[in-house]
């Protein structure tokens, strides 16, 4: 499957921020003489990393299956280009639209 580049970086450098801050708080103990509060923010910095990455999967998933809410629910997906054209190098905005049971694919 292809993913964008939206989703691809952010999930690479996400994954390696996660590394890194765990591997330095576990294995080297860089985290062993800050105080209560400042412990806490670190985590809180990794939890807000973890969250975003989930999104961001979140996001792609829903968009790999064809604009099917996490419900199940079947919408129609429509597509158009950008500028008109349709040719190489147009961005495709994608608009969802649900449409009960009926399933419509172009």
């Amino acid at each position: 499957a292809e993913f964008e580049a939206m989703f691809m970086i952010p999930t690479f450098v996400g994954t390696s921020i996660i590394t890194t801050s765990v591997s330095a708080a576990v294995i080297l103990k860089e985290t062993a003489w800050l105080a209560w509060w400042r412990l806490l923010g670190y985590w809180f910095g990794i939890l807000l990393v973890v969250s975003g990455l989930v999104i961001i999967a979140k996001d792609a998933r829903y968009q790999l299956g064809g604009c099917r809410e996490p419900d199940g629910a079947r919408q129609m997906q429509a597509a158009r280009p950008l500028n008109g054209s349709g040719g190489s190098g147009t961005v495709n905005v994608v608009s969802c639209i649900n449409i009960g049971d009926q399933e419509t694919q172009d």
